[in-house]
């Protein structure tokens, strides 16, 4: 379980970062976080990972405050950013042997692991003549032997092939079972609507949505809006995240009760229509 309680970063001379985040990652779950380029993922996962400092009581792992235990974050948690970083000199099962002189697991853990992402037909090829999908399985592959408990996947599915994005999507749920907290981002809508158990959107780094995954949940929201005034976001503090542009608030609710002066604008189960509803900009 990672907590995160009241969060906020920066980065200078520049307004990027998270704002005020509260959420909590669940073991055994896949939460999928989404938002446009800028929107705040990234930051969030180097934070939770501990590729930078935080203040006290902000990120709890365990119900250990990771400022106090720094150590913790790095043997808890893996990160595989969307950039792959491999050594392309050396040959897939090269690749697994060198980083696995930090980690010494035993061989089948590695032919394990390249069965899982179909590369043990590619582990004595050069990582350099690798196409793209073939190199991000890899990147992937090497993370997994670290084997921790959370799992953060930074836009993993970006610019792969539909064969590599089958096999991702069938590992995610392989180590959802083994009771892993799974945490993945990505701009392919149906494919987080397809995988997780909880939806996040960032918009300007802050959380605008949280809840169940409203497709699998069967859960029907309804897509609100009001006037942007302050008075507007006082109440919808009250209820839960919101969006914000120029001239409207706007709120994805299952309820409406109480939405008084709210003007509902339709009713959805899908996460693109609730995705768009929030990033609309006046």
């Amino acid at each position: 379980m990672i907590h995160i309680n009241n969060l906020s970063f920066y980065y200078k001379k520049s307004s990027d970062g998270v704002k005020n985040v509260t959420l909590d990652f669940s073991k055994g779950k896949i939460t999928g976080v989404i938002g446009a380029n800028g929107s705040g993922k990234s930051t969030l996962f180097k934070l939770i990972s501990g590729y930078i400092d935080v203040l006290p009581g902000k990120i709890f792992l365990e119900d250990i405050d990771i400022t106090f235990d720094p150590i913790l974050s790095k043997s808890k948690v893996s990160i595989c950013f969307d950039s792959p970083s491999v050594l392309k000199p050396l040959t897939v099962n090269e690749n697994m042997e060198y980083y696995n002189l930090l980690f010494k697991k035993p061989a089948e853990t590695i032919s394990d692991i390249l069965e899982e992402l179909n590369l043990t037909n590619f582990k004595n090829y050069p990582a350099r003549k690798l196409s793209f999908g073939l190199t991000q399985r890899l990147n992937i592959a090497t993370m997994l032997l670290r084997d921790t408990e959370t799992l953060i996947f930074d836009e993993p599915l970006n610019g792969l092939d539909p064969q590599s994005i089958t096999i991702l999507r069938e590992l995610f749920l392989r180590y959802k079972e083994k009771g892993k907290t799974l945490i993945v981002s990505a701009h392919l809508l149906a494919e987080i609507e397809k995988i997780t158990d909880v939806v996040v959107i960032l918009k300007e780094g802050r959380v605008v949505f949280n809840e169940v995954n409203p497709s699998k949940a069967h859960n029907m929201f309804f897509l609100a809006e009001c006037e942007n005034t302050s008075l507007n976001k006082i109440y919808l503090n009250n209820i839960g995240p919101y969006s914000e542009s120029t001239r409207k608030l706007r709120i994805c609710t299952r309820d409406i009760e109480g939405l008084e002066g709210m003007k509902v604008v339709s009713q959805t189960q899908q996460i693109e229509d609730i995705y768009n509803f929030l990033y609309q900009y006046d």
